[in-house]
């Protein structure tokens, strides 16, 4: 199994073999509540850098911010680089090795709460579906609450859009119409700022509504891409920069 190593992982460095827990733990398990505002304790700083190594991880390209944190390494030696995919020439970046480890995955949550928590956030929003996945973690993780970008015709109520251009066509992107107050306070979150026209999409979006974007966060950055140029107005933060 390549990935033993993060499967077996528990943030209290206990068995996850659920046989090994007992009756009682499970009925305490079930009773706490979780605090509110969310705890801060730092997880994946209880993780040895040596956990989630496990694995034929490439990783040609990628270079870092503020290098010198171990935690950062964590999350370069869980991106996999995919040769020729989607179509020849290309270097894929693949985030699920990343997912899949919980000190890597624990590990990008921290640092992205800890670049953006002195900015007073008062929501965060994220584009479908990949921005899911770290905007939701972090929302909870600051005590804020999410509001998911969509697709067209994926929300079932009153919504607004902003469409913009691709290379090839156009696209678009929607939310509640309610979802952001007048003047509150956005923190925009996606996966990967390769072009930026989703993003810029997003900023559009939040604009629209009446919220104020007060930070663009990811967790790589595709340099050749230079996707900040569609952001000109916005702080921009990346934890991984890849340069090819």
């Amino acid at each position: 199994m390549p990935w033993g190593d993060c499967r077996n992982w528990s943030p209290r460095g206990r068995s996850n073999n659920p046989r090994s827990t007992t009756k009682n733990s499970r009925r305490r398990t079930a009773d706490r509540r979780y605090p509110s505002p969310p705890s801060r304790v730092r997880i994946a700083s209880l993780v040895r850098p040596g956990v989630c190594r496990r694995g034929p991880i490439r990783r040609e390209g990628i270079s870092v911010n503020h290098n010198s944190d171990e935690r950062i390494d964590i999350l370069r030696e869980r991106i996999a680089t995919v040769p020729d995919f989607p179509e020849p020439g290309i270097q894929f970046k693949d985030i699920t090795t990343l997912l899949a480890c919980p000190s890597a995955f624990f590990s990008s949550i921290d640092l992205l709460e800890e670049r953006v928590s002195d900015l007073g956030a008062e929501i965060i929003a994220a584009p479908e579906s990949r921005g899911f996945l770290f905007g939701v973690p972090l929302a909870m993780r600051m005590g804020i609450g999410f509001v998911p970008i969509r697709k067209p015709g994926k929300l079932p109520r009153k919504t607004c859009s902003v469409k913009y251009s691709l290379e090839y066509g156009t696209d678009e992107v929607e939310m509640h119409a309610d979802a952001i107050q007048p003047g509150q306070k956005v923190l925009l979150v996606d996966d990967v700022l390769a072009s930026g026209g989703t993003m810029a999409a997003c900023c559009e979006l939040v604009e629209k509504s009446g919220g104020v974007v007060i930070c663009c966060a990811f967790l790589m950055e595709l340099l050749s891409l230079d996707g900040r140029k569609k952001l000109p107005d916005a702080r921009v933060i990346s934890l991984l920069e890849e340069a090819d």
